[in-house]
């Protein structure tokens, strides 16, 4: 099982929300309880359960999410930038 890890830049999030909207798992985009220096409640994330559909990265439109997965093999565990890279050939990656 691929856990997901959900990585999001502060200081590039505007506080537009659609994170929260847009995700089909309730509690992973939340806001804060309080305001912050930018005049407006941050987003807090909590990546348990992230399904890594990366619908939050894609309609991002400040770029400030990235959603990652650890692939669990038989060599351990690897880091893949994102669900959906794919890999071809000599290791070549598409997205």
């Amino acid at each position: 099982m691929n856990k997901y890890n959900v990585a999001l830049r502060q200081d590039w999030c505007k506080g537009c929300y659609f994170c929260i909207d847009v995700c089909p798992v309730a509690g992973i985009f939340s806001k804060a309880e309080e305001i912050g220096s930018r005049g407006f409640q941050p987003v807090v994330v909590n990546p348990d359960g992230c399904t890594g559909c990366e619908l939050c990265e894609l309609l991002c439109p400040d770029l400030a999410i990235t959603v990652s997965v650890e692939e669990a093999n038989h060599e351990g565990t690897k880091k893949v930038e994102s669900p959906v890279l794919l890999e071809r050939g000599e290791g070549e990656l598409l997205r």
